[in-house]
Order: C-alpha cells, then structure tokens, then sequence
C-alpha cells in the first residue's frame, strides 16, 4: 500500500516542489497529497493521521516558523530526512499571449508580495491593481480564469495553470531559498 505525503496546496505551491523533492530524496512510494488551509491545518492531519508524512516550511522571510515547530514537538512529529531547500523565484503571468493594460495582479501577502516589493514599486509593477490571496497557486488557480488578471507565482503553476510567463525572475533577492522539513510521528 502507498503511503501519502500531504503538503500545504492548492497544486502548484512551493510545498508541492518540496513534497515531490522529499519522495525523491527518500526513495518511498508516497502519494502527494494537497492538504488546503494553512500549515497548521497540514500538521493537524498528520497529527490525525490523515496523512502518513508531511512537509512543511521550517524558514521562510515572513511567517509563524516556531508556532508550526512547536506544534510539530507537541505531536511528537519527528524529521525523517535531511531538510529540502526549494529555490524561490517568482514570475509574472496570465492567461493571455502578452500583458493587458487593465491586469490585475493576484499576489499571495505577506510572502510573495514583501519578496517582490521592489518590481511592485517600479515602473513595471506599479501600473497594476493588486488583489491578495492566501497562495501562489491560488493566485494562479484566478489568473487562469480571466484573461485580464495575471499573478506573481512560480514556473510549476505556470505549467499546471497554463499560464503565459510575461516576466521571469520579479523577486527582490535573487537566489532566495525556502527550507522545508519532512516529518512523521509513526
């Protein structure tokens, strides 16, 4: 019987990358499995054992890391592997051939839009009207059903979503990476 990895989803986040990573890396057949709602919400399915193993964020720029470690301890989750560094790069895309001027740019806040403030407040982003999800790949899951709204995500929602990559690279910190953590409690 497989067993199942559940990552923060929708399909297409930075957890999916590092989930698929963590299968490589660990040479198990686990079955990838998109947990929605908030990190808390991955690490309540493992506590309930909804899921066989998780992987979750443990640095990032802006987030509640020590909550989610802490609560990680109190279920007696244990890290399995050796963390999973997923480089973080974030580009500008829609649905449509080439940029509309009355886009709308779907960002998830705080993360993607404080990791990109600087092209946000340049002559190329602040042309756009922002609209703030809780994900990148929400972001893209909207930028793929109107052709006059694009998003900041990453290349992986490009290809799920179908979306046009008009900008690569809008990122202020070029090299920037995200450590997650592989954990269990059997």
């Amino acid at each position: 019987m497989s067993q199942t990895i559940g990552f923060l989803g929708p399909e297409g986040t930075f957890s999916e990358i590092a989930a698929h990573k963590a299968i490589q890396v660990s040479g198990k057949n686990l079955q990838p499995v998109s947990i929605l709602g908030s990190n808390l919400d991955v690490i309540e399915s493992l506590s309930h054992q909804d899921v066989d193993f998780i992987v979750i964020s443990i640095s990032t720029v802006n987030g509640p890391i020590n909550e989610h470690l802490e609560k990680l301890n109190q279920i007696g989750a244990k890290q399995i592997i050796a963390p999973i560094e997923v480089p973080v790069s974030f580009h500008l895309m829609g649905l449509a051939p080439t940029i509309n001027t009355t886009d709308i740019v779907y960002v998830q806040e705080p993360q993607a839009f404080n990791q990109c403030s600087n092209w946000f407040a340049g002559p190329k982003g602040n042309r756009f009207a922002f609209s703030f999800v809780k994900s990148n790949a929400e972001a893209a899951m909207k930028a793929s059903q109107n052709s006059f709204t694009c998003c900041i995500s990453s290349e992986l929602c490009s290809e799920i979503y179908g979306l046009n990559i008009y900008e690569r690279n809008v990122e202020d910190n070029k090299g920037s990476i995200t450590t997650f953590g592989v954990y269990s409690i059997k």
